[in-house]
């Protein structure tokens, strides 16, 4: 009996102990659903933007970091193509397989390839893919990309915390991916792989 109340002590002098030593995550995302999987869509639309289609070359026409922001008028886009419905589950596929990201992304963040999903002709979901740094941005976030991380420690506030870095870049495999659906809608501008 004393070495079962022993280790009852242990265990809770430990949990003590250990919830004192846990750091808050001050950017964690915690992202459960999958908006893809609910998503009414009946059309899903691809743009090429930031490329000049007639000089065959990038531009910095629109550089943010909200997906929402981007003007896909003809004014700023250079290809616009309507996506065949034979391909919607390997888009959905593509962009909610946890294989499709994993590792570290540059900051550069120039997209040229644009995902716009449609109900009745009203956008309700929209995604703009940088192949240039691996990484994409969304209007509601995916969350295969944020199932690996790594975290580092800060100090805010005379206060140690963690800073997560989700790695939500695309894998190999999932740069392929991109890209081969990219060339796959004839888009005007798709990333060289080698």
């Amino acid at each position: 009996m004393k070495h079962l109340s022993l280790i009852i002590i242990s265990f809770f002098i430990c949990h003590l102990v250990g919830a004192q030593d846990k750091k808050e995550v001050i950017n964690e995302l915690k992202v459960d659903i999958n908006p893809l999987d609910t998503l009414q869509f009946d059309a899903i639309i691809a743009y090429t933007i930031n490329f000049d289609s007639i000089k065959k070359r990038r531009n910095r026409s629109q550089i943010l970091y909200e997906a929402s922001q981007y003007d896909l008028s003809p004014k700023q886009t250079s290809y616009r193509k309507n996506v065949d419905k034979s391909l919607f589950a390997d888009v959905v596929t593509i962009l909610s397989d946890t294989s499709t990201y994993g590792v570290n992304y540059a900051d550069c963040f120039e997209p040229r390839f644009v995902l716009q999903f449609k109900f009745q002709n009203i956008e309700n979901f929209r995604i703009v893919i940088c192949e240039g740094c691996g990484h994409l941005v969304s209007t509601l976030p995916l969350p295969a990309a944020y199932v690996k991380y790594y975290d580092i420690d800060i100090e805010e506030g005379g206060q140690q915390k963690l800073y997560r870095r989700y790695l939500k870049g695309f894998s190999t495999i999932g740069k392929s991916k991109i890209n081969n659906l990219c060339k796959l809608l004839k888009m005007g501008y798709c990333e060289i792989l080698e």
